[in-house]
């Protein structure tokens, strides 16, 4: 699946899931050029990623509140600060 960002933090990725793990893994690249992947199991309509590559302690939340709307919340340290951020996803 094809994921597009937009805003101040536009970013382009792609997610897919492996049914053996039982875990989603997404990849994307930010609008520095910098990247990370993530992966992260799913329970009751929730995927909890973690970021696997490179190392840095970042997780992304996603729950999923109907077939066309999940909301996410992203937490990650930057220049040594916590930033967290939450977004509203519809599918089109």
């Amino acid at each position: 699946m094809r994921v597009t960002i937009g805003g101040p933090n536009a970013s382009e990725g792609l997610a897919t899931f492996d049914k053996q793990q039982g875990q989603w893994f997404y990849t994307f690249v930010g609008p520095n050029g910098s990247y990370l992947t993530l992966m992260g199991p799913v329970a009751a309509g929730t995927v909890s990623f973690t970021h696997s590559f490179p190392q840095s302690g970042t997780t992304l939340i996603v729950h999923r509140n109907s077939n066309a709307k999940y909301t996410s919340v992203y937490t990650a340290m930057q220049k040594g600060k916590k930033m967290i951020s939450s977004e509203v996803c519809t599918k089109s």
